[in-house]
């Protein structure tokens, strides 16, 4: 980590809110770097508490507010939180910044329509479901969300969503009723498992069509050997 934009996305991989994160300026700091970690080669953080060089690329934005001399003076001694706090909002502000730089407008589109779903535009049910899921996971099922949006439902979109989310999954459409189809999902059911299959049968699958799920035991394919397992084989 070196740019502060590094270190948010670091904050956002170990599950830390960016918007705790307490930028302070470095009593300590190199002027080759913008981090100040103790460690140059520290890869993770340590506290919401973040220590930087803001004037290895800012400079012209803080070198009058941090000069040694302001706060020293009689009048502005009252103003060491007030300067505080004005750094901490602006080097969030400048982060942001440096996050969307390079961001297409289809990344721009992915991230806001993840945004509606934790928000519950998309019901409580579907905001519950997404909160349980992994960040990564997250922005995937939001881009395949955008992709239906702008082709219609369809099955390659289901099937694409619900490989990213379980992906040992097999879907089968039934030879007597191609509206039916047979959801093979390879994994033990649990509660977080079940909201995230229930989130992705509401939002991907194309009316008209049912599913029938299978979760750990196949159904029995005759003349398929690993189908066709002793105490495996679930009943259809």
């Amino acid at each position: 980590m070196n740019f502060i934009w590094d270190i948010v996305l670091q904050a956002e991989a170990q599950g830390m809110d960016k918007a705790e994160l307490l930028f302070q300026q470095a009593k300590e700091y190199s002027p080759y770097c913008e981090q100040a970690f103790p460690c140059i080669n520290q890869d993770r953080l340590e506290s919401t508490v973040v220590e930087i060089n803001a004037l290895y690329r800012f400079s012209h934005i803080f070198q009058e507010l941090l000069h040694p001399e302001l706060l020293a003076r009689p009048e502005n001694r009252d103003l060491a939180q007030c300067v505080a706090c004005f750094f901490d909002v602006v080097v969030h502000l400048l982060s942001e910044i440096d996050l969307k730089h390079g961001l297409t407008k289809r990344e721009y589109f992915v991230r806001q329509l993840r945004a509606e779903l934790l928000d519950g535009v998309y019901g409580r049910e579907a905001a519950a479901a997404v909160a349980v899921m992994d960040r990564k996971l997250q922005f995937s099922l939001a881009n395949e969300l955008l992709t239906q949006l702008q082709t219609g439902t369809s099955l390659r979109v289901f099937r694409r969503a619900v490989r990213t989310a379980f992906t040992g999954s097999l879907l089968y459409q039934s030879n007597y009723n191609n509206k039916e189809l047979l959801l093979y999902l390879g994994e033990k059911e649990t509660k977080e498992k079940a909201q995230i299959l229930k989130f992705l049968l509401e939002l991907f699958l194309p009316f008209g069509f049912s599913a029938r799920l299978f979760w750990e035991y196949h159904f029995g394919i005759i003349g398929v050997d690993a189908a066709m397992q002793p105490d495996t084989i679930a009943l259809f």
